[in-house]
């Protein structure tokens, strides 16, 4: 019997997100709020409608989402595992190395974050086929039911007070008494591995309407010799114009909270902000799960037009002069000045 064609479908998820693991498999949701876009952003071999926005700089066609669900086709699944994240277990403030850096659990969970205040239930409205009775308006949702586990891919970082980036942990209570402390996810990862040699993207509007849709065949993976690819960027991003507070507050996650069931007062919508004495040297702790650059044109590392990409920096000089003409900017960003953009998992 001949050996099915597989390939990975590599995900990864960043920006103002919030997740809601299930018995299921986990749904992603990409809510609406002042200054933000949410993309979908796709590498591989294209057919269909590819010749769109490209949100990715030049190398990536891509969607805007705006009120749409994610579908990644019928497609057989080889890797059968329902999607999962961690067991709750003990870690601390911050990663002690790269293995307990890729944890989920550096996505901070809501129920934990306001602990007697709230459940951290996620509002069903948010979930339903037509979720326009959400508070915040959904620009793009998306389950995943089969795969790997879902993974923490990059921490966010800051530029310390000395030489080198730091990784530091984000209070949620100012140092009030029963705070939750810890360092935060800002690029998550999920693998599946599929049969057959490409995979349908489509992207259908709430509640119905006409879809969005591409085919996508892999490609030769970056740093996996011998497999082949297919990678999807979801994002919800921070334009840079939009004003923000402040290099160490995750101010942006005050949007989070009105995805809740029952919405906490002013009082209870705690802001993450970094404490600059608990702090780990980036180069030791950070994820090593794929390269993502933020500090570069994204996605510099795994573009097969990165040359090309290079020299239009070396052409345009600083690298922050580029200009784009969609909210992405975002990511031509430093770490000292790019906007913390937190997620939060829910409860469903």
């Amino acid at each position: 019997m001949a050996i099915a064609e597989t390939f990975l479908v590599r995900v990864l998820i960043y920006g103002m997100v919030g997740f809601v693991p299930g018995a299921n498999g986990t749904t992603i949701l990409l809510p609406q709020a002042e200054g933000h876009k949410a993309y979908i952003a796709f590498e591989g071999d294209c057919s269909g409608q590819c010749e769109v926005i490209r949100p990715f700089h030049s190398s990536f066609p891509g969607f805007e989402l705006r009120g749409d669900q994610i579908l990644l086709g019928s497609v057989a699944i080889a890797d059968r595992a329902q999607t999962s994240i961690d067991s709750p277990r003990a870690l601390g403030n911050l990663p002690e190395n790269q293995d307990e850096a890729v944890s989920f659990f550096w996505v901070p969970t809501m129920s934990n974050i306001l602990r007697t205040h709230n459940t951290g239930q996620i509002d069903p409205n948010c979930m339903k086929a037509d979720p326009s009775a959400c508070r915040l308006p959904i620009a793009g949702r998306a389950h995943f039911s089969a795969g790997q586990k879902l993974t923490t891919c990059q921490l966010v970082s800051r530029k310390g007070f000395v030489q080198g980036d730091k990784i530091f942990a984000f209070d949620f209570k100012n140092g009030d008494a029963g705070s939750v402390k810890q360092g935060l996810a800002e690029v998550v990862e999920l693998l599946v591995r599929v049969e057959g040699s490409e995979i349908p993207l489509k992207l259908v509007p709430f509640p119905s309407g006409t879809p969005r849709q591409v085919t996508l065949k892999p490609r030769p993976c970056d740093g996996l010799p011998g497999e082949k690819c297919v990678d999807i960027y979801i994002a919800n991003v921070p334009d840079v114009s939009f004003e923000t507070t402040g290099m160490f507050r995750g101010v942006h996650f005050v949007n989070l909270y009105r995805l809740l069931k029952y919405e906490p007062g002013a009082r209870f919508k705690f802001i993450p902000t970094a404490d600059l004495r608990t702090s780990r040297a980036a180069e030791l702790v950070q994820p090593k799960c794929r390269a993502v650059l933020l500090d570069e044109p994204m996605f510099i590392a795994s573009s097969s037009k990165k040359e090309e990409q290079k020299k239009e920096i070396e052409t345009k000089g600083n690298i922050r002069s580029i200009t784009m003409k969609n909210s992405l900017n975002y990511f031509f960003m430093s770490p000292e000045t790019r906007p913390i953009c937190p997620m939060a998992s829910f409860t469903p």
